[in-house]
């Protein structure tokens, strides 16, 4: 199967970080769903597993897109630090996310 070039302006990743899933998304200006991934992620997943995981299905979903990300947007259940982009609590995710400076790890 051929895979279709995108060319999209101000695309943005959505990054959903969860204790059974991790989900990615590519999407535009119009609130439209360009790409899309999942895999399994498990509540014991350690931080930089988790990103590992993310930045290979980021760079899988940008493949096939003409233009970079403007931005990256997190959902994680729990205390976050949105200004400084530390998770501090999360019901979901092991102890071993209490801490994590995610917006420079990402960065």
């Amino acid at each position: 199967m051929q895979k279709r070039k995108v060319n999209e302006d101000d695309v943005v990743i959505a990054v959903d970080i969860g204790g059974t899933n991790m989900r990615v998304a590519l999407v535009n200006r119009d609130l439209k769903i360009v790409r899309r991934h999942s895999e399994p992620s498990g509540r014991e997943m350690p931080p930089d597993q988790a990103l590992r995981q993310l930045n290979a299905a980021q760079e899988t979903m940008l493949r096939d897109v003409s233009t970079q990300p403007v931005a990256v947007g997190f959902s994680l259940a729990g205390i976050l630090d949105e200004m400084e982009g530390i998770v501090y609590q999360t019901p979901n995710l092991s102890y071993l996310w209490q801490g994590v400076a995610l917006r420079k790890a990402v960065e």
